[in-house]
């Protein structure tokens, strides 16, 4: 169960991070006309993790003798060779279309915001991580204490998140703010340059000159 609800939960981080307006995707960074996340069932993502796994433990992940392993051996996996996978660069290689770069509006003299952010970044991979750890290993025949490790290790690692998602969601909120205000600038200095045409327009340049 806990590994369809992860499936579940994977399918709706990637719609989010695959979000678009106007087919500028949000989350693509400087690759904006491309989504940013690939499909990770049948696609490069899923083959790298059946590797490492065998890899790492001899044994398909469908394999009946995965409730072998024990939770020592679940906890070295996901804090090395399944964490690895979702570092620079095999984040890229196997999940993420999206640039590092952002955006950059210039919004006055040496001023600049990001108007863009990645899924590149760093919380947003770990997320992702999180659920596919659960979504891989909790729908196989692991034995209870070994779900249990697999369990705390995710939550460890998305609480972790919970932090650097709110920075991010400050980062963003500033750059908002800064934006609004130099819209704002922008129209009232439009505003009075309206208002100089207008004046000078209303100007008898005949009358001027014979004065």
């Amino acid at each position: 169960i806990i590994g369809t609800q992860a499936k579940a939960a994977l399918s709706v981080l990637s719609s989010l991070l695959n979000t678009d307006i106007d087919g500028s995707f949000l989350f693509a960074g400087r690759n904006q006309t491309t989504p940013p996340i690939r499909d990770y069932y049948g696609g490069a993502g899923e083959v790298e993790f059946d590797a490492r796994f065998l890899s790492e433990f001899g044994m398909s992940k469908t394999d009946p003798t995965v409730k072998n392993i024990t939770p020592g051996q679940i906890e070295i996996f996901l804090n090395g060779s399944f964490s690895s996978m979702f570092e620079p660069p095999d984040w890229q290689a196997n999940v993420s279309n999206a640039s590092d770069q952002g955006v950059t509006a210039y919004i006055g003299l040496g001023q600049s915001v990001d108007v863009t952010v990645s899924a590149n970044e760093a919380p947003l991979r770990e997320l992702y991580a999180a659920i596919i750890g659960v979504a891989e290993i909790a729908g196989g025949d692991i034995n209870d204490a070994s779900f249990k490790k697999l369990i705390d290790v995710a939550a460890s690692k998305v609480s972790s998140v919970v932090q650097g998602l709110a920075d991010m969601q400050a980062r963003i909120g500033i750059n908002q703010k800064s934006l609004e205000e130099a819209t704002n600038q922008l129209k009232s200095r439009k505003t009075w340059l309206n208002e100089v045409i207008l004046k000078t327009e209303s100007v008898d340049t005949y009358d001027v000159a014979t004065r």
